[in-house]
């Protein structure tokens, strides 16, 4: 019996050691370059969202443009001739044709200006928020690696550890100071330790998986991530988000003049010339046409035009708004938790000095044979227990300053 219960705790052990061994493919290596500095620009790049930079500095060089012309709009040319053939059959002919030139009114293109500004401080507000973004998706990404990692490698020392126990009972059982029972107790604990093992290798490689797929990168950076508090924790309007969105509302402000300016209409210069004659046979008379067209009147439809542009102008300012209270919400949250966190972090960290102490002595009463495998097992389970949640509250005091900095709109 007891060469059939080494050979079987044997067996698992090496049939387990590949699985927890085995590298992701293809296999992530460290690199002590790979800052997040470094990580930012790639990550940047890989998402969908990016290639909007280019198309929103090519609207606002169009805007750029456009306010510069010297003309409101597009100029036309307008061409007609008459002729008395079908009717009377004197011989009257008559050629009209001029060049329509669309003329800015009073300030309008001082407003063009200013819109060409907006349009352009909002495109690079939108290139901040979307590095802050794409930031904070990294931030999560390394964090939950870290987490991963260090959740595997606890795996794996208690499953060595639990190995360690399980040969202690096989050599104790042979020298017959202890039962079958206690064999089979440490073999069930043994391979449900395995198990929790291969399950935290899962979610390590689901983590550098999703690592890559954000970075595009086969290698790690060396260390796990680490940030310094922020100056200072506040919410000033010069946020990346909050920027992006008050440039928004500047848009929308621009807006409401150019809506009410194409409702209105521009006035129009006329530059042509006439060519005529009275009847067939008399000579041809040439003349120079100058006109001018100006729009007037339709207040209602200009009020509808200014009205929607009004309404989007107020939507932007109530995004912008809630924008700030959804920070300001979020930022004081985090700083409860922070604050809670370091008690909590003490307590654990108290708790696993117990923890190990009582773990140390099961030992060696078990050797003594002063106490039951049982109660050896319970140690070492309060034990692991306390060392994986102190050192996820440490992950987790690391991950929270990076998101309150986050929050901030801090960049590493």
């Amino acid at each position: 019996m007891l060469a059939r219960g080494a050979l079987l705790l044997a067996t698992l052990s090496a049939a387990a050691q590949p699985a927890l061994c085995a590298a992701p493919e293809p296999p992530l290596t460290r690199d002590p370059a790979l800052t997040f500095s470094v990580l930012l620009p790639q990550a940047l790049q890989r998402t969908p969202e990016y290639l909007t930079l280019a198309a929103r500095d090519q609207e606002a060089a169009a805007h750029v443009a456009a306010a510069r012309s010297w003309l409101a709009g597009r100029p036309s040319l307008e061409a007609s001739h008459t002729r008395d053939r079908l009717r009377s059959g004197a011989g009257a002919t008559e050629s009209d044709y001029a060049l329509q030139l669309p003329l800015w009114r009073p300030g309008e293109r001082r407003d063009a200006q200013r819109l060409a500004s907006a349009v352009g401080q909002e495109a690079k507000a939108w290139r901040a928020y979307l590095e802050l973004t794409v930031a904070g998706q990294l931030r999560e990404c390394l964090a939950a690696l870290a987490r991963a990692e260090r959740v595997a490698a606890l795996e794996r020392t208690a499953t060595t550890e639990a190995e360690r126990l399980a040969q202690t009972v096989e050599r104790l059982f042979a020298a017959g100071e202890t039962t079958a029972l206690d064999v089979a107790q440490i073999r069930t604990a043994l391979l449900t330790q395995q198990r929790q093992a291969l399950d935290a290798q899962h979610a390590l490689a689901r983590a550098e998986a999703t690592y890559v797929w954000l970075t595009g990168l086969t290698a790690l950076p060396a260390a796990p991530h680490r940030e310094a508090p922020a100056a200072h924790w506040e919410i000033t309007p010069d946020h990346p988000w909050l920027a992006y969105l008050a440039a928004s509302v500047t848009v929308t402000e621009g807006n409401i003049q150019r809506a009410r300016v194409a409702a209105r209409g521009n006035p129009a210069l006329a530059l042509g010339g006439k060519r005529e004659r009275g009847a067939q046979g008399e000579p041809y008379l040439d003349s120079v046409v100058l006109g001018l067209s100006v729009p007037f009147g339709g207040r209602a439809h200009v009020d509808a035009a200014v009205t929607s542009a009004q309404r989007q102008r107020t939507e932007a300012q109530v995004t912008r708004q809630s924008a700030e209270r959804d920070l300001r919400q979020q930022l004081d949250t985090a700083r409860r938790e922070l604050a809670t966190l370091a008690a909590t972090e003490r307590l654990a960290a108290e708790q696993v000095a117990v923890d190990r102490g009582q773990w140390q002595m099961a030992q060696a009463a078990f050797a003594a044979g002063e106490t039951t495998l049982l109660q050896v097992l319970s140690a070492l389970r309060q034990y692991r227990l306390s060392q994986r949640e102190h050192d996820l509250l440490t992950l987790r005091r690391d991950s929270l300053t990076a998101h309150l900095n986050h929050i901030v709109g801090d960049l590493p």
